[in-house]
């Protein structure tokens, strides 16, 4: 057995830490201010999602409706095995928003109540 995680294992276990961290804090914020709304599905709107890390911890934590939206569809591909794999959900669920319907759709831009952006800027 050796004494050393390999250096993906160990990036894995980091991106799974930092992602736990930081739902841990959206949730804490959310909860202060709308202390009524736990209840009830909250809607999250994610640009970005890559390693599905933040959407796992999120959407094991909260009752959520997850959307999520990237330009580059084998992201979207690794999204949904990840956020499937030996994980199961309360009653949350995902959609995949394609970019032109999210222009178009005034309707469905209006109704988030939490959009995250985490990795794009910085690409």
């Amino acid at each position: 057995m050796p004494l050393y995680l390999k250096s993906s294992k160990l990036k894995s276990l980091y991106a799974s830490l930092r992602a736990y961290l930081l739902a841990r804090n959206i949730i804490k914020i959310y909860k202060r201010l709308n202390p009524n709304s736990l209840n009830t599905f909250i809607k999250i709107f994610e640009i970005g999602p890559v390693r599905a890390d933040l959407a796992r911890a999120l959407m094991n934590k909260l009752n959520t409706n997850y959307y999520i939206c990237d330009i580059d569809k084998s992201k979207i591909n690794l999204f949904k095995k990840r956020i499937f794999e030996n994980y199961r959900f309360n009653d949350s669920f995902y959609k995949e928003v394609p970019n032109n319907d999210l222009a178009n759709n005034y309707k469905l831009y209006n109704s988030f109540n939490i959009a995250i952006s985490l990795h794009v800027i910085e690409h």
